[in-house]
């Protein structure tokens, strides 16, 4: 191994072993990092205990005191061989030590906070729920005091402050409860009169139930809420909706005068014009409505319900159905099915014929025509099926122009047409024949088919002449490939290539013939003779290769130098000569083909200066003329030959 690979292969492996202590150091001071902030964290603290409450910094220093002090803590960051459990846990112990502080500042505004809460005017409120305010103020004032409570623990008893009022419950004012109860009072103490027996009875229950069961979701009856001093507004709404509920169901005895003579004009209707069906149900439910009015014991609201069936009962009543236009649609049907079934194509038919299977043929339209309860609405569904059936058909169309067309293309000579073009044409006329034979073709279809076939002769395609692209190809039989570069022939022979399939294709057309021709035109024009070689200077400019270089469809894929001290060629192909001397620039086709540009390179011309130098060391004798540029200074000159000399 040489002296210059040795000394490279000595720096890659001391800068991998500079880089492998460098992250071993690292790595080792990252496990102490959170310890180290934490303790930094706790002088700052002692530093500033002027922020915190004295009995929070005094407690604060008991527990740090506990732990060791920072003594302890300094120890474990210098030990380098401590374990990182106990970094660890001395970490989240120090944490638990700046958590447990008060600043004096949040103690003070929750403390205000908590003052204005104890100091409040409570006699708007239950005794009872004084009593839980207070105890949860108790609660708080002790968090409060307590000195390792800590600033977020603190700071959250704004919240349970807040929260405290909401255990506070409104003494109610009992006034409407009292209205209430005194109402409900007269009326158990009445004889009922006013009211129907059951809704009286009904009300008695409830009435009675104020002293036995207990108010949801309270332990006590509407009269202990009636009666006790200390009522919430919850307590007393309760109650006062329960009596509510108790007075609703008394019914006051109704006047039945104005529903009696509604039902006397509702007897005197006029029903001739309805089925028979919806008389009956009109008088079922004149039946119905009568029962109520002989009903004694009828509460109001029966006879508000039964007022009610009486306005609408005249909507049972169905009027009887006009059937002229369903008689007239079944008359057109059964012309359809049967008498003028050829005047419409078979498919639309036979779709016509299976939507009338559906409905139930004419004699089930009759039997719907002679029903005297059918409605309007049955009526006029099953007309809109016939006529959904009616509209499915078709009418044939008209071919007489279509046949008259179709003859004359019959007549048509194909000898100097192509045969694809043929094809095409033959199958045109294939398709027009089963339009005029289809018993499904409608005007629509004959109509778009005879366009058709006014353009079916536009399909032919006359044969191509191919003359002069033979006479073209006739005159590069005598062209050989050795007089000419390799890639301009090569183009010119892939073109003739195609040429064969060309002349023995029927189906070519006059414009594929006529682009060949021009292509193959092209390719003679673009042929090139043997290449001279290219002389260049040394250092002097450059030439584009391509000009030498024919591409035709292809493309250039890689330029290449046989020899890049003396020419180089760029990926553009640009040629520059660096050294005197021969070399071949190679350009190659993604086609495979490829071109070889010999190349001869001149020196580059300067006048130079001729110095004779003589050198007499120990062991030998030399004389060496050197070639100088004559702006540079022979003295620089000999100094350099010295130093040569010496290596």
């Amino acid at each position: 191994m040489n002296r210059r690979y040795k000394v490279i292969l000595y720096l890659i492996l001391t800068g991998l072993t500079s880089l492998f202590l460098s992250l071993s150091s690292v790595y080792a001071e990252a496990i102490k990092t959170d310890l180290i902030i934490e303790r930094n964290h706790i002088q700052s603290i002692i530093d500033d205990s002027s922020s915190y409450m004295d009995s929070s910094i005094a407690a604060f220093n008991t527990d740090l005191a506990l732990l060791g002090g920072l003594v302890y803590v300094d120890s474990v960051i210098s030990d380098p061989l401590v374990e990182q459990t106990i970094v660890d846990q001395l970490t989240l112990d120090l944490q638990t030590l700046q958590n447990n502080l008060v600043t004096k500042l949040a103690h003070a505004v929750i403390n205000v906070d908590f003052q204005v809460a104890d100091s409040s005017n409570l006699t708007t409120y239950t005794l009872r729920s004084r009593t839980d305010f207070h105890d949860e103020l108790d609660r708080i004032e002790a968090i409060l005091n307590n000195p390792r409570s800590g600033d977020t623990v603190i700071l959250a008893l704004e919240t349970d402050i807040e929260l405290s009022y909401d255990l506070l419950v409104l003494l109610a004012d009992k006034t409407n409860l009292n209205d209430l109860m005194s109402q409900a009072i007269t009326i158990s103490t009445s004889d009922g009169t006013l009211y129907t027996p059951n809704s009286f009875a009904l009300y008695t229950d409830a009435f009675n139930a104020f002293d036995t069961i207990d108010v949801a979701p309270y332990t006590m009856t509407v009269n202990e809420i009636y009666q006790f001093n200390d009522a919430s507004v919850e307590e007393a709404e309760a109650a006062i909706n329960q009596i509510t509920i108790a007075l609703d169901l008394l019914v006051l005895r109704t006047d039945k005068s104005i529903f009696i003579n509604a039902f006397n004009t509702a007897k005197t209707f006029d029903l001739s014009s309805y089925t028979p069906n919806s008389i009956d149900a009109f008088n079922e439910g004149l039946d119905l409505i009568e029962a109520v009015i002989n009903d004694p014991n009828a509460l109001w609201y029966d006879v508000i319900n039964a007022l009610g069936d009486l306005d609408s009962l005249r909507d049972v009543l169905v009027e009887l159905a006009d059937v002229s236009t369903l008689e007239t649609l079944n008359t057109l049907a059964l012309l359809a099915y049967y008498e003028e079934r050829l005047l419409y194509t078979e498919e639309s038919h036979n779709l016509f014929k299976a939507a009338v299977l559906d409905y139930g043929t004419y004699l089930f339209v009759n039997n719907v025509i002679s029903n005297l309860n059918v409605t309007q609405a049955e009526v006029d569904s099953l007309v809109a099926t016939i006529q959904n059936a009616l509209d499915l058909l078709v009418e044939r169309g008209n071919i007489t122009d279509l046949q008259n067309q179709y003859d004359q293309l019959l007549l048509i000579d194909l000898t100097n047409y192509t045969p694809n073009s043929i094809a095409l044409f033959q199958v045109k006329l294939s398709d027009i024949h089963s339009v005029i034979l289809s018993p499904n073709t409608t005007q629509a279809i004959a109509n778009a088919t005879f366009q058709e076939a006014l353009f079916a002769e536009t399909l032919l395609i006359n044969l191509a002449d191919k003359t002069l692209l033979i006479q073209l190809i006739d005159s590069t039989k005598s062209l050989k490939a050795t007089d000419y570069t390799l890639t301009s022939f090569g183009y010119l022979q892939s073109i003739l290539d195609t040429t064969v399939a060309f002349i023995l294709d029927l189906n070519v057309s006059q414009k594929e013939v006529d682009e060949l021709y021009l292509k193959l035109d092209e390719a003679i024009k673009l042929l090139r003779t043997k290449l001279s070689p290219v002389v260049l200077q040394a250092m002097r400019g450059s030439i584009d290769i391509n000009q030498f270089v024919v591409v035709g469809d292809s493309t250039v894929v890689g330029y290449y130098s046989s020899n890049p001290d003396i020419v180089q060629v760029s990926s553009e192909g640009m040629v520059e000569g660096f050294d005197y001397g021969q070399a071949v620039i190679r350009v190659e086709l993604a086609n495979g083909l490829y071109e070889e540009i010999p190349m001869i390179i001149k020196a580059k011309v300067k006048t130079s200066t001729f110095i004779l130098v003589v050198s007499l060391p120990a062991l030998t004798i030399g004389i060496a003329f050197v070639l100088l540029s004559t702006n540079v200074e022979p003295s620089k000159v000999i100094n350099r030959i010295r130093k040569a000399k010496q290596i």
